[in-house]
């Protein structure tokens, strides 16, 4: 279980990041996305977004991940807390696009993953000391 958590963290970490640095760089047409999906949201374009994306899911999951593989018990509060984040963040992404995608509901699971193991593990580590 710890090498699954280890690389979906990995996973997720650097595709939000790779997302985050697309949607600053060009953040009026990032990956192709119009801004139209905008339209009716606070944001006039994805930049912000993508400092959030950047910044909360992918360095974030990142810092998880490493905690995982350095074996310290703070890697399983990291998994918990962005597994909190990342499922807030599809929310307010879909409801603030009026869109739901696949990827919206893998994230969504991944989410889910993240929060589920994370609890156990802190269970496991209560029960151990």
């Amino acid at each position: 279980m710890i090498k699954f958590i280890i690389i979906l963290h990995l996973f997720i970490g650097i595709g939000a990041m790779a997302g985050g640095i697309g949607a600053m760089l060009n953040p009026d047409s990032p990956m192709g996305m119009s801004l139209d999906l905008l339209s009716d949201s606070p944001f006039h374009n994805y930049f912000v977004p993508g400092l959030v994306l950047f910044f909360f899911i992918g360095v974030l999951n990142l810092v998880s991940g490493y905690l995982y593989i350095r074996k310290n018990h703070f890697g399983e509060y990291g998994s918990l807390y962005c597994g909190i984040i990342q499922i807030f963040f599809i929310i307010i992404q879909c409801l603030i696009l009026w869109v739901i995608t696949p990827l919206h509901v893998i994230f969504f699971v991944f989410g889910i993953i993240q929060i589920v193991i994370g609890i156990l593990q802190i269970r496991k580590e209560y029960h151990e000391s």
